[in-house]
């Protein structure tokens, strides 16, 4: 536990995923100025560099902080990046109403908006390897948890304790 000391914030996966795709949002103008899509199909190393560094310091290290004092390992894919059990530890679940297994968050794109949709993949029902096949959803229609794994599958987590 933090002493009477240490700041903490609490929070949420789902804000810590909000303040990330806001602050995508934010930054598309300043890249669009700079001639890097954030548009699918045209976005890239510059583009995949800055979305990598947010999504590791906004999302990753706040879940990483959070399990600071715990003695769970955390190790969460990348950006755009699949989750490989030989490899990481947890992944970003996305939630929402018709899902029937555990879809791993992979990155944010847009449909109509700046970044509404949320792009994912099933993990498949065995929750040892992932399956193939890519599935878009609103980002209203989603929210998101921690999921880490243990010896019979994976626990799961939606509040964070980040110890700054």
């Amino acid at each position: 536990m933090p002493d009477k000391d240490t700041e903490v914030w609490e929070t949420s996966v789902e804000e810590v995923m909000t303040i990330f795709r806001d602050a995508l949002a934010s930054l598309a103008p300043f890249l669009h100025q700079a001639r890097i899509s954030s548009k699918e199909g045209e976005q890239y190393d510059d583009y995949d560099a800055i979305t990598e560094l947010l999504y590791e310091k906004i999302v990753i290290n706040s879940i990483k902080w959070s399990f600071a004092d715990s003695e769970v390992e955390i190790e969460i894919p990348a950006y755009g990046f699949e989750f490989d059990p030989e490899k990481h530890t947890a992944f970003i679940e996305v939630c929402f109403e018709s899902n029937q297994e555990l879809y791993v968050f992979q990155e944010v794109s847009y449909e109509r908006d700046l970044f509404d949709t949320v792009r994912c993949y099933p993990l498949g029902k065995t929750q040892s390897l992932f399956s193939t096949g890519t599935t878009y959803v609103s980002r209203e229609k989603c929210s998101f948890q921690v999921r880490n794994k243990k010896e019979d599958g994976f626990d799961s987590a939606s509040a964070l304790t980040v110890i700054l």
